[in-house]
């Protein structure tokens, strides 16, 4: 059952046939917001993973964007938070993404080996604070379940240090992509 609250701005997508589709649902803001970060997390991290350019340059276009993927997701999450008196989820996740982003561009621009090194590690770690305190606060097992996935992807990047860029895009991109496509239970 869908709370009427959820319905506010959403969004109705139907792919395939008109009589038929193969798919027909509706996306709420929250979902939408959700999808804007999907987005930008994948374009961030898997552009990073397979093609080579300047760090300072990637620290720029991607503090640009995540900059706009906040805004955004913040507008379109709003009236959800607003509605049950949650705005806290909103400041929780855009301090998280403002520290990131700092940490990341401070590590960036001041040569920071440590910060270079770990940068996925401490994305996964911000992304699974903010999951856990959201899913703590709204009482949302699922998000909880991100948190921890997040949190348990960080082994895997020691182990395939290649890697690392497309591991971290794939674990965040595809759990914001769940969460705004299968329906979670929260309070």
């Amino acid at each position: 059952m869908v709370d009427p609250v959820d319905l506010h701005g959403a969004v109705r997508i139907r792919w395939g046939n008109p009589a038929q589709p193969f798919l027909s649902t509706y996306l709420t803001q929250l979902d939408q917001a959700l999808l804007v970060w999907g987005g930008a997390t994948a374009a961030i991290f898997l552009i990073a993973q397979f093609y080579v350019f300047s760090w300072t340059l990637q620290a720029l276009i991607w503090s640009a964007l995540s900059g706009v993927a906040t805004l955004i997701s913040g507008k379109l999450g709003w009236f959800w938070v607003t509605r049950r008196q949650q705005r806290w989820i909103l400041y929780t996740w855009s301090f998280l993404v403002l520290m990131g982003l700092l940490l990341t561009t401070y590590g960036v621009f001041a040569g920071l080996p440590i910060v270079l090194v770990n940068l996925c590690a401490i994305w996964l770690v911000l992304c699974a604070v903010g999951y856990f305190a959201t899913g703590i606060g709204i009482h949302a097992p699922a998000f909880l379940l991100s948190g921890a996935v997040h949190l348990a992807v960080i082994p895997a990047l020691l182990t395939f240090p290649a890697w690392q860029f497309f591991w971290t895009g794939v674990t965040m991109s595809g759990c914001l992509l769940c969460l705004a496509l299968l329906q979670w239970q929260h309070q």
